[in-house]
């Protein structure tokens, strides 16, 4: 079954190429005779490292050392600072199906790794088996770690497998800049790749390493400087926001935007990861002779565990500092939240202030403007009679000093009236017909 699943799962994945490259670790009892090889590892030569054959062959015991038996040895197939941004998509390979097909069935690397490139989030497996009848177990290892990045994704993945009676390790090995630290650390401590959980926890303690701590420290500093910002706030006595304080706000809420980015959000998936660890080591201990406690891997396995349990509480302290800081951080955005509700309730009382004061002085300007029209109209009820009645007896139908034989009133002032009322009935009569087209 774990062949089939294997083999459709290789089928379905993409193929990305990086840059191959591979490391060797003997270790014997004579230090003097450990053997490190690195280097590329060319397509052509690939079939040959997995099997062990042709240049790629180390003999168990190095020429010219009689009595020298060799203790662990470690082989890794690395891609370290991959560059193709879809080299941890998911159903995704950076080696060819059948250099993967290969290194899994020379290796005896666990099968069911492959079905871990979409998982999500870190994933820490470790099983045991035994492989062609042997007493001792083979110890499986799959460590992943994936993040989707706007240029791609980035991670790493670690799959190893460790035989406890030889002590052999073997395994792939792909990631960033930080596979290149633990190889670093790897190399610096060859004498410890007896033990198969070295490598893994190179990697754990990298990830939290100091700069973790520091950055929780700086989100702290930075939001205890929040505080005293916005606790010396003082409350708008203007119409509207000044523009210093405008950008004061701004600058604050940018600041609680990046001390949010600062804080460690889940340290809570880590904690369970190094429970995990934790109980990997519990387990692979059980494997181990009766005898290895006065071994040099029960004193590694002693120091790997310390070294997990530091981490564990280390991790802890984390995540106690980002539970402080994200309430901190939520309160102060609370704060303010109801700076800038007070600041819009004033300026929009200021506002609502100005303009009563604005419609006070419209009402009195009409007021004073009615009052003009109402003299205006008075004075025009007085005058206008007087004005109407010297027009009309200054005009030629009336003569108040008449001669002999002649009228004061001339029997032609009937044309006034035939003329005047027409033309008084057409006016009134057109802004009649427009007053209610305008009410309309």
């Amino acid at each position: 079954m774990e062949q089939a699943f294997l083999t459709k799962t290789v089928d379905r994945c993409a193929h990305v190429f990086e840059e191959t490259s591979f490391l060797e670790i003997h270790r014997y009892t004579n230090s003097q005779n450990d053997l490190v090889r690195e280097g590329k590892l060319k397509r052509d030569d690939f079939d040959a490292f997995v099997a062990i054959q042709d240049q790629f062959h180390t003999p168990c015991f190095p020429e010219g050392a009689e009595g020298v038996r060799k203790i662990a040895s470690l082989r890794l197939i690395i891609q370290a600072d991959v560059k193709h941004p879809e080299a941890f998509a998911p159903d995704t390979l950076t080696l060819l199906p059948e250099q993967y097909l290969s290194m899994v069935a020379n290796f005896h690397l666990p099968s069911r790794a492959v079905e871990t490139t979409s998982a999500v989030g870190p994933v820490f497996w470790t099983d045991s088996t035994h492989c062609d009848g042997k007493c001792f177990p083979i110890v499986e290892i799959v460590y992943r770690k994936v993040l989707k990045h706007p240029k791609g994704t980035k991670g790493f993945e670690m799959i190893l497998c460790h035989d406890i009676k030889t002590h052999e390790t073997r395994g792939f090995l792909k990631g960033g800049l930080k596979i290149l630290e633990a190889l670093a650390y790897l190399r610096r401590s060859d004498r410890d790749i007896i033990h198969p959980m070295l490598l893994p926890v190179i990697v754990l303690s990298l990830k939290i390493e100091s700069r973790s701590e520091t950055s929780q420290q700086e989100a702290q500093n930075q939001i205890r400087l929040i505080e005293v910002r916005l606790r010396n706030t003082r409350p708008v006595q203007q119409a509207f926001i000044s523009e210093n304080e405008g950008i004061a706000l701004e600058a604050v809420n940018a600041d609680l935007s990046a001390c949010h980015k600062r804080v460690w959000k889940r340290p809570e998936t880590y904690l369970e990861l190094i429970d995990e660890f934790h109980n990997s080591l519990q387990a692979i201990a059980s494997f181990f002779p009766d005898y290895y406690q006065e071994s040099e891997l029960f004193s590694i396995h002693l120091n790997l565990r310390s070294r997990v349990e530091l981490l564990r509480q280390r991790m802890r302290g984390i995540q106690s500092s980002a539970h402080t800081t994200l309430y901190r951080i939520d309160m102060q955005r609370s704060v303010l939240h109801n700076i800038l509700l007070n600041q819009q309730n004033q300026i929009a009382l200021q506002i609502e202030k100005r303009k009563q004061k604005q419609e006070t002085v419209k009402e009195l300007a009409i007021s004073g403007w009615n009052r003009t029209q109402l003299l205006l109209s008075l004075l025009g009820s007085i005058f206008l009679p007087m004005t109407v009645v010297a027009a009309v007896f200054s005009t030629s139908f009336f003569n108040f000093h008449p001669g002999p034989g002649e009228n004061k009133v001339s029997p032609d002032f009937w044309v006034f009236w035939v003329v005047t009322a027409p033309i008084t009935i057409m006016f009134v009569a057109c802004w009649a017909i427009a007053a209610m087209r305008r009410g309309k």
